[in-house]
């Protein structure tokens, strides 16, 4: 039904759909590929969006008041906030690092949550849309001296089927690593 709408659509702008004999049996014949040599995979496209729990500048109009704290500073934050680090459809390679400098809300936090959503208009963590990936306790691997109020660069390493992060403080010189495995999608 699908295959003639769309074969339909593109005959009147003088295209054609051309469909591969056995497609299905691409990706049945990928998944014993990756099985017997997961190195053969060298990218993927990834499904979902994932991101931080973390205080974010508050916009009226957008925010929740309820999420609205004022920070020993001034500042006019809104907790809670789902703020993303790679985004759904990006195409990630083994091996890939990406980085993303954050800084931690307030002294009372202990750790760092890691979301994934597939919603694209998700932007509280307490949306029900949103799904707990992991979460990492700062006081477990944090040096304890650190300020959680200075600039953390957080590390997310795409393996073949295992993510490797990295907590890097750069005024202390210091580097905390937490693997996780799971499926990636």
């Amino acid at each position: 039904m699908v295959q003639d709408f769309l074969k339909k659509q593109l005959e009147t702008k003088g295209r054609r759909l051309l469909i591969p004999q056995e497609a299905g049996l691409a990706i049945v014949k990928g998944a014993v590929l990756f099985g017997h040599q997961p190195s053969a995979i060298e990218s993927r496209i990834l499904r979902y969006t994932y991101g931080f729990n973390l205080r974010v500048p508050f916009k009226e109009g957008i925010h929740p008041e309820s999420n609205k704290v004022v920070e020993d500073d001034g500042q006019v934050k809104c907790k809670g906030a789902f703020r993303p680090f790679v985004n759904a459809g990006t195409s990630v390679t083994t091996g890939e690092v990406i980085k993303k400098t954050i800084t931690l809300g307030s002294r009372e936090t202990d750790s760092l949550v890691v979301y994934y959503r597939t919603a694209s208009d998700v932007i509280l963590t307490n949306d029900r849309r949103l799904n707990k990936l992991f979460s990492i306790k700062l006081r477990d691997i944090l040096p304890n001296d650190a300020e959680n109020r200075q600039p953390m660069t957080y590390q997310f390493m795409f393996g073949e089927t295992e993510v490797e992060s990295e907590i890097l403080l750069p005024k202390m010189n210091f580097c905390g690593k937490v693997s996780y495995k799971f499926k990636l999608q």
